[in-house]
């Protein structure tokens, strides 16, 4: 045999190991750069839905503080119809948990010029004296004469604002333009920076929330407010890591920012009337820890497949056969992988868990802030309906009106956000005191006996389990009230179900088991990992949701 045909078989193989490396590399990096690019992608879709969630739980964090300090207004409607007495314990005891999210709060008062001496000089040899006064670089002097006053008529606790009693609000600086923008725009409003009197007393913002009443502008409930504590509040629902955050009013200069940052987000956030921008910034810490690092991982097995491939041939290079079936091997290996790799980088399922995670807690936060305003509407009613029983027959119908009205925002509120709410019992302390608690609001609402017992230790439920149990022993309750027509309720927890009895009309089980509420409530027991059982007679109905054994 010639050589030459003898050396062109050599030759076409060398050619292959050639063409294997040019070809295994560059299949390598384009499938590192493509998972780079694609991982890249998604630490910044990560990093904005972060920020998002962020800047949406700072948005509610002063949404609520904002609710809570205008419904103090109407609780500052209603202190004329309750005695001193009763108005402090109710302050003291009622608003343990309003107080946890203002802080110290007070009532400024609307005094025009001409009844300003009419109410310094009330009572009797002096006693009850109110002065109006003005804080100076000197101290508090008596106020100078002006067309309207706002002084400071209550603070709770005492000197809790670091304002004394009497200080004319609308003096302070800044503070004036803030009245008249809440005055005019009819909700809260952000004064300007302001440093106490009291030199250890911490500096912050005045938030501002009219009174009115019969549409005629009273007075405002104030309370100070830090931008940063809601800030801290809001972080720890997000959990943002890596993560530099910035909140800042525009008006007084923007902050640079950092060198380092690779992913930059800002949002506007509504402080009452002030928007502030929320700005967030991460940089290479946070891509490396959210990087699962693919791409190097797909070079390095890739050079090092084409490699071993370009070996092997070479070794092969008198026998064209073997050659040839291990570059189609190689070849089809190396696809492989990389298809794999491709299909591993998808994130999908991780995304939505995140997605249905912050959902839940959307839920529960949104059910918190419901019962905070609502509770506190709610006990205004129950104050007025009590000083409605006392009062005359003159003066029962002005009541009788605040007593509906307060009502109906009651019930608007209710209906706004009745989608979705998370039960505000099922919380830390478990399953059982949400039970007890819908069992007393039962007999209280309704009217009939309602009984809770529980048996034996508690199950131990995940809190979106609970949340879901929570959930059947609410609509079984409805149910027997509403359609049953039942006058007693028993409510049951052991360790192995829950039950809900009733002494209602009954029900064909049959005719509706594809009704919606029952598919609910199965579906809720399905993702609370339980079995669901119902059983219905004239007198007697029970729904049991049956815990499967760890």
């Amino acid at each position: 045999m010639p050589t030459d045909q003898k050396s062109a078989p050599s030759r076409g193989l060398w050619v292959l190991v050639g063409c294997t490396l040019v070809i295994g590399f560059l299949l390598t990096a384009w499938a590192s750069l493509a998972s780079g690019d694609r991982e890249a992608r998604r630490i910044e879709s990560e990093f904005h839905f972060e920020a998002q969630t962020l800047a949406r739980a700072v948005d509610r964090e002063m949404g609520l503080f904002a609710s809570v300090l205008a419904s103090l207004g109407e609780l500052h409607t209603l202190s004329d119809a309750v005695s001193e007495e009763a108005f402090a314990e109710f302050v003291g005891k009622g608003l343990l948990h309003q107080k946890s999210i203002l802080g110290p709060f007070g009532f400024a008062q609307r005094i025009p010029f001409d009844v300003r001496a009419a109410i310094e000089f009330a009572g009797e040899a002096g006693t009850g004296r109110f002065r109006i006064v003005d804080w100076t670089p000197q101290g508090l002097m008596p106020a100078d004469e002006r067309d309207e006053y706002y002084p400071l008529t209550y603070q709770s606790p005492e000197n809790g604002l670091g304002l004394p009693l009497g200080v004319d609000l609308g003096a302070l600086p800044g503070q004036r333009e803030a009245i008249e923008r809440m005055r005019a725009g009819g909700g809260p409003s952000l004064g300007a920076p302001i440093q106490a009197p009291d030199p250890s007393a911490p500096s912050g913002f005045l938030i501002l929330a009219p009174i009115s009443a019969g549409g005629e502008f009273r007075g405002f409930t104030v309370a100070r407010l830090w931008p940063q504590l809601l800030l801290e509040r809001a972080l720890r629902q997000a959990r943002l890591q890596q993560v530099q955050v910035t909140f800042y009013d525009p008006a007084y200069g923007v902050p640079p920012a950092a060198d380092t940052a690779l992913y930059v987000a800002e949002f506007s956030v509504a402080l009452a009337d002030q928007e502030w921008v929320l700005r967030c910034e991460a940089g290479e810490e946070y891509r490396a820890v959210r990087g699962a690092g693919v791409a190097r991982w797909i070079m390095a097995g890739g050079v090092a497949g084409t490699l071993l491939l370009a070996a092997t041939l070479g070794q092969l290079a008198g026998r064209a056969r073997a050659i040839e079936r291990t570059v189609r091997e190689r070849t089809e290996e190396l696809r492989e992988a990389n298809r794999q790799l491709a299909e591993e980088m998808d994130e999908r399922a991780r995304l939505e868990e995140a997605m249905h995670t912050a959902a839940l807690r959307e839920q529960q936060r949104i059910g918190q802030d419901l019962h905070d305003s609502l509770g506190q509407k709610l006990t205004g009613a129950v104050f007025l309906a009590r000083a409605l029983a006392s009062a005359p027959e003159s003066a029962r119908a002005e009541s009788l009106e605040k007593l509906i009205d307060l009502l109906k925002d009651a019930i608007a509120q209710v209906r706004r956000t009745a989608r979705g709410l998370a039960p505000l019992e099922v919380g830390e302390d478990g399953l059982a005191p949400g039970l007890r608690r819908l069992a007393e609001e039962t007999c209280d609402v309704f009217n009939i006996a309602c009984s809770f017992k529980e048996t034996g230790a508690p199950p131990a439920l995940a809190p979106e389990a609970a949340a879901h149990v929570y959930h059947i022993a609410q609509e079984a309750v409805t149910n027997a009230v509403r359609h049953g027509k039942a006058t007693e309720i028993r409510i049951t927890l052991s360790p192995d179900a829950l039950r809900v009895e009733d002494n209602g009309l009954g029900f064909d089980a049959g005719a509706t088991a594809r009704g919606a509420g029952l598919r609910i409530m199965r579906h809720r027991a399905a993702r609370a990992g339980a079995a669901f059982e119902i059983r219905s007679a004239p007198g007697r109905t029970e729904v049991a949701v049956l815990f499967r054994s760890a």
